[in-house]
């Protein structure tokens, strides 16, 4: 009697599951296929590797519970090779229901760019009753432009300091401190950097190489140029650097070019404050008097020492002459003295005159002497390196007592002063 059962039993298990099979068989050929939708997002990165989330969206428009498992992310090359594998558990979606399925996988790319690779999903899907389950296979390729994902890559930034240092007749020796910032989170090199300098004419006045920049993620590095520009520079208003170069950055194992160009305004500094030294360093004024009808007339010459290696223009000479009476001042006379070259470590001789009437010299101011205590001569004088259009003016200050006027000395001369812009 037990075995006629089991007999039965089997029969109508047999039956069942040929009906099953059947209907299993039926649903497949009306069985729509799933949605998929496939996101990938890169949630880390750095010069070795990127962690990359995939996401994959399964949206079951049937009737009946399907079943998504086996499933497989693959990236590959366009030339077939896998840099990436990621399997991720499988899960029952109810009728007209979606499920997402997430991953994370590390990935180097080994040299190569990611900006054009494969997704491929594989897996299977199908549908269970009773001891029969059908599957079908899934694959779907997805070409996954990822350009977007880098597209928030920020080449270095860069702060330029400059400073001009020895001046020669035809040129200025130039430093340029870069301090170079990386604030992403892999490493950047920039290579063969050239600056080129130009006026604010657009002419070239010179250029300088910069050694390599070799920048770790979030860091900073400093590097210093020198080279040399045009004198004419400095008649300049201001003088634009821009700094070119080959910048790479190292990307989760392989390299992407950056476009790099970095443009910086410097304004040029007065012309004082480049030279060596307040120029000249000393100057003396010989003066010979002689008197005519309207007063007394001085031929005087400044001798001006140039101890450095640059020739300076001087025009716009001026002599300015005050009696001094105690705490009085006031001027008894003016003149000019011919503009010239001061010569290279050389002492060069300057004339002029001037005249102070008699009136002003012979008619003191109420309670002084009928001869001042002193005259004050000033002179004062635009100067600039030969070759240059921007002057900045000098001048200098030196006292004579009242034995001028004697004739034995008539070629005295006032005190060794600095001539001072």
């Amino acid at each position: 009697m037990r075995k006629k059962t089991v007999t039965i039993l089997i029969v109508i298990s047999t039956v069942i599951n040929i009906f099953a099979a059947a209907f299993i068989f039926l649903d497949l050929q009306v069985m729509q296929a799933p949605d998929t939708a496939i996101s990938m997002e890169i949630v880390e990165i750095n010069s070795k590797e990127a962690v990359i989330e995939s996401k994959i969206d399964i949206d079951n428009p049937n009737s009946f519970e399907i079943i998504v498992r086996d499933l497989v992310i693959s990236l590959t090359t366009p030339k077939g090779d896998e840099i990436s594998s990621l399997r991720i558990e499988g899960k029952k979606i109810p009728a007209n229901n979606n499920k997402t399925f997430v991953g994370t996988s590390v990935v180097n790319y080994g040299g190569y760019s990611p900006e054009k690779l494969v997704s491929k999903v594989s897996g299977v899907v199908g549908m269970k009753v009773g001891f029969i389950e059908k599957t079908l296979p899934i694959s779907v390729e997805i070409v996954s432009d990822m350009e977007e994902m880098f597209s928030n890559i920020a080449p270095p930034s860069m702060n330029i300091q400059t400073s001009f240092d020895e001046i020669t007749q035809k040129n200025v020796n130039i430093t340029v401190e870069i301090e170079s910032h990386n604030p992403n989170a892999f490493d950047i090199v920039v290579e063969d950097i050239f600056i080129d300098m130009k006026n604010d004419t657009g002419v070239s006045v010179g250029n300088l190489p910069i050694p390599k920049i070799a920048l770790t993620a979030n860091s900073k590095v400093t590097v210093n140029g020198s080279g040399i520009i045009l004198i004419e520079a400095l008649n300049a208003k201001f003088i634009l650097i821009n700094i070119s170069g080959n910048a790479s950055a190292t990307i989760a194992g392989f390299e992407k070019t950056l476009p790099f160009n970095v443009e910086s305004k410097v304004t040029i500094p007065d012309l004082e404050t480049l030279l060596p030294s307040k120029v000249p360093t000393d100057a003396v004024i010989r003066s010979d008097y002689s008197a005519s009808i309207s007063g007394f007339i001085s031929d005087i010459t400044l001798e001006a020492h140039n101890p450095h290696n640059i020739e300076y223009n001087v025009k716009d000479i001026t002599i300015e002459v005050y009696r001094i009476d105690k705490n009085t001042k006031r001027k008894v006379g003016e003149g000019t003295i011919e503009p010239g070259v001061l010569k290279a470590n050389n002492i060069t001789a300057l004339k002029g005159s001037f005249q102070i009437p008699y009136r002003k010299m012979f008619i003191p101011p109420l309670g002084g002497r009928f001869i001042p205590e002193w005259l004050e001569i000033t002179i004062r004088a635009n100067v600039t390196i030969k070759g240059l259009n921007n002057y900045f003016w000098v001048g200098m200050v030196a006292y004579q007592d009242f034995h001028l006027f004697r004739k034995d000395r008539a070629y005295d001369s006032p005190k060794i002063v600095e001539w001072n812009p």
